[in-house]
């Protein structure tokens, strides 16, 4: 995976559902919305907060049903760091319902610092990316219901991220 302007992911292969059944993945839902949606998939199983609740542990079988199902352009970028389980689950336990000025990737970030690595720079899932990038923690990427082998990660503000909460709480 190779990062061109610290914004464009390149190297996207198709996924193959067996490549979720072992390593940590973030995954971004959505890819044509701004801003996407965020989890992780941890050896199969999934770790998600929304406006909805929390999703912990659930079988990744189960969203890639619904991704397939609804099309949603989705992107798993493979992570080469530890693995604690149970530090994940805290962290998402932590954000059982996205709070006002609150988003998805808050757990994430709270996970990644929780094994050591320090992200706290990020606001952003297209300033996570890079941080990652540059410290050589992203392994793969790959895709579903996307056409490229290229993504450019979309730029938005933090208001972006409250109005599609706002607009996900309404149809609750």
């Amino acid at each position: 995976m190779k990062l061109k302007y610290l914004r464009t992911i390149e190297n996207i292969t198709p996924l193959l559902v067996k490549n979720l059944s072992k390593g940590t993945f973030l995954c971004l839902f959505g890819t044509d919305k701004i801003p996407p949606h965020l989890g992780v998939v941890v050896d199969g199983k999934y770790y998600s907060t929304s406006a909805k609740g929390s999703r912990i542990g659930e079988n990744v079988k189960l969203v890639l049903r619904r991704v397939k199902q609804s099309t949603i352009p989705t992107l798993f970028i493979q992570l080469d760091i530890a693995k604690d389980v149970q530090k994940l689950v805290a962290a998402f336990e932590n954000y059982p319902k996205l709070k006002q000025n609150q988003t998805c990737l808050l757990p994430i970030k709270e996970y990644v610092k929780s094994i050591g690595e320090d992200v706290a720079s990020a606001n952003f899932v297209f300033e996570l990316i890079p941080i990652l990038h540059d410290r050589k923690l992203i392994r793969n990427c790959f895709s579903l219901n996307m056409n490229d082998s290229s993504f450019e990660l979309k730029v938005y503000s933090q208001a972006d991220i409250v109005n599609r909460i706002v607009k996900l709480q309404e149809t609750c």
